[in-house]
């Protein structure tokens, strides 16, 4: 056990030391790119103020100015607004600010290259003069564009986890984790944000039409760590499902199974014109005669998602349809 630790705390510290030679991150989203932006403003000679009551981060350079809010699609460069391609974002106690939109405000270029010999990462090259400052370009995040609010206008939706070499993704422990990060846009209003604790990486996001309203919710389903075993990390897919109730997104749909033995299924022709989500799990057993293998159905009741029926088992539930018949659907 000793020698286990000690691997541990040996992996954990050269893999640190790794990361910090390497230059700042950039966080790849739907074709743009965000990077930190203190590196970014020294490389196009500006300096950075925080206005701790706002939140708000001002660039300035000469009588240049640049205003960016976590989460708002607005930026100001004077008395005039720019409308970024994706909102600032906090993580890990850093803003994460549009690379291009910002650079080219300060006469800056931006160009995505290829990796190195060493590291097979794509570096992001900001180039003001003759100076060019190189992030380190990973994939961070998932975007998806649906009417969200039964208004006919299309919202943006986002979803960034944790982020290899930015944030602690592979720590086995739930205090190292930032949490996952959901936002809707409309046009230059941030709808709705939360913040869902420990989300690993995000495995599915869609928007689906899930209550017969005739609007499109927003699923999503991620990983998480959890560490019940000391250090030995196991990992959940975790789903929520959110809907817009007039004013705001509320959640619709909580669920956490076993990423190892657990299968979800959507159904929305399963009661009426709603959807209803059957799920299958196990309740794994070193002895595997004495495993049990559990199938549940949430349906849609107006408001929410609660369960609705849960059958439990000692013979596997192979596939959807022996779980349909289990819970008593008609086929």
């Amino acid at each position: 056990m000793f020698l286990h630790y000690l691997v541990l705390v040996l992996l954990w510290t050269f893999g640190a030391a790794a990361v910090a030679q390497q230059p700042p991150h950039a966080i790849l989203l739907h074709g743009n790119a965000l990077v930190p932006v203190r590196p970014l403003a020294a490389g196009v000679g500006a300096t950075v103020s925080l206005d701790d009551a706002t939140r708000a981060v001002t660039l300035t350079r000469g009588e240049l100015t640049l205003t960016l809010i976590p989460y708002d699609p607005v930026a100001r460069a004077g008395d005039t607004t720019v409308n970024l391609p994706v909102p600032p974002l906090l993580r890990a106690g850093h803003l994460f600010v549009p690379a291009r939109a910002v650079a080219t405000a300060f006469g800056a270029t931006v160009e995505l290259r290829g990796g190195t010999a060493d590291d097979a990462a794509k570096r992001l090259a900001v180039t003001y003069g003759e100076a060019t400052t190189l992030f380190r370009a990973v994939e961070g995040g998932q975007v998806l564009t649906a009417d969200l609010t039964g208004d006919g206008r299309a919202e943006t939706a986002f979803a960034v986890a944790n982020v290899p070499g930015i944030d602690a993704y592979n720590s086995p422990y739930l205090s190292d984790l930032v949490p996952l990060e959901v936002w809707v846009v409309q046009g230059t209003r941030t709808l709705w944000r939360t913040s869902l604790a420990t989300g690993v990486s995000v495995s599915r996001f869609t928007a689906p039409e899930l209550t017969g309203d005739r609007t499109t919710e927003l699923l999503l389903s991620y990983f998480t760590r959890h560490s019940s075993m000391g250090p030995y990390p196991g990992s959940t897919y975790t789903v929520r499902a959110f809907g817009w109730q007039g004013r705001t997104f509320e959640r619709l749909l909580a669920l956490e199974y076993s990423r190892e033995h657990g299968r979800l299924y959507t159904e929305p022709a399963t009661l009426g014109k709603a959807a209803a989500f059957i799920l299958v799990d196990t309740d794994w057993r070193r002895r595997q005669d004495s495993s049990r293998y559990i199938a549940e159905l949430y349906a849609w009741n107006g408001r929410r998602f609660p369960l609705a029926a849960r059958r439990v088992t000692t013979s596997p539930i192979p596939n959807e349809a022996a779980a349909r018949r289990l819970l008593g659907l008609v086929e």
